[in-house]
Protein backbone atom coordinates (compact mmCIF):
# COMPACT_ATOMS: atom_id res chain seq x y z
CA UNK A 1 0.00 0.00 0.00
CA UNK A 2 0.84 3.75 0.28
CA UNK A 3 2.77 5.01 3.56
CA UNK A 4 2.56 8.87 2.48
CA UNK A 5 1.47 11.41 -0.27
CA UNK A 6 5.32 10.89 -2.40
CA UNK A 7 4.20 6.95 -2.70
CA UNK A 8 1.01 8.27 -4.50
CA UNK A 9 2.81 11.01 -6.35
CA UNK A 10 5.48 8.49 -7.42
CA UNK A 11 2.70 5.94 -8.58
CA UNK A 12 0.54 8.55 -10.06
CA UNK A 13 3.63 9.58 -12.30
CA UNK A 14 4.71 5.81 -13.18
CA UNK A 15 0.85 5.41 -14.46
CA UNK A 16 1.02 8.55 -16.54
CA UNK A 17 4.39 7.57 -17.83
CA UNK A 18 2.97 4.33 -19.08
CA UNK A 19 -0.23 5.37 -20.49
CA UNK A 20 2.02 8.07 -22.28
CA UNK A 21 3.95 5.05 -23.46
CA UNK A 22 0.48 2.96 -24.98
CA UNK A 23 -0.92 5.86 -26.32
CA UNK A 24 2.07 6.29 -28.53
CA UNK A 25 2.14 2.42 -29.53
CA UNK A 26 -1.92 2.84 -30.30
CA UNK A 27 -0.71 5.73 -32.77
CA UNK A 28 1.76 4.06 -34.51
CA UNK A 29 -0.78 1.40 -35.10
CA UNK A 30 -3.86 3.12 -35.57
CA UNK A 31 -1.31 4.80 -38.58
CA UNK A 32 -0.52 1.60 -39.75
CA UNK A 33 -3.87 0.60 -40.18
CA UNK A 34 -5.73 3.62 -41.62
CA UNK A 35 -2.88 5.59 -43.55
CA UNK A 36 -0.51 3.03 -45.24
CA UNK A 37 2.62 3.64 -47.02
CA UNK A 38 2.49 3.46 -50.76
CA UNK A 39 4.75 1.20 -51.29
CA UNK A 40 3.32 0.40 -54.41
CA UNK A 41 5.73 2.35 -57.24
CA UNK A 42 5.35 1.00 -60.48
CA UNK A 43 8.75 0.83 -62.51
CA UNK A 44 8.00 -0.57 -65.66
CA UNK A 45 5.76 1.23 -68.05
CA UNK A 46 3.38 -2.02 -68.27
CA UNK A 47 2.67 -1.86 -64.42
CA UNK A 48 1.50 1.41 -65.11
CA UNK A 49 -0.28 0.77 -67.95
CA UNK A 50 -2.14 -1.60 -66.70
CA UNK A 51 -2.80 0.51 -62.96
CA UNK A 52 -4.27 3.07 -65.15
CA UNK A 53 -6.16 0.53 -67.04
CA UNK A 54 -7.81 -0.95 -63.85
CA UNK A 55 -8.34 2.41 -62.55
CA UNK A 56 -10.47 3.33 -65.53
CA UNK A 57 -12.49 -0.07 -65.97
CA UNK A 58 -13.31 0.40 -62.43
CA UNK A 59 -14.84 4.31 -63.17
CA UNK A 60 -16.59 2.91 -65.76
CA UNK A 61 -18.45 -0.07 -63.89
CA UNK A 62 -19.15 2.44 -61.72
CA UNK A 63 -20.64 4.26 -63.54
CA UNK A 64 -22.67 1.66 -65.30
CA UNK A 65 -23.90 0.71 -61.92
CA UNK A 66 -25.48 4.14 -61.57
CA UNK A 67 -26.79 4.42 -64.51
CA UNK A 68 -28.49 1.06 -64.07
CA UNK A 69 -29.76 2.26 -60.32
CA UNK A 70 -31.00 5.47 -62.18
CA UNK A 71 -32.95 4.10 -64.58
CA UNK A 72 -34.47 1.53 -62.44
CA UNK A 73 -35.23 4.28 -59.37
CA UNK A 74 -36.62 7.07 -61.69
CA UNK A 75 -40.22 5.76 -62.08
Amino acid sequence: MYNDINDIIQKKEELRKAITQKEKEINILWDDVFHPKEENTFSTPSQRLLRYANTGLGLMDGMLLGWKLYRRLKR
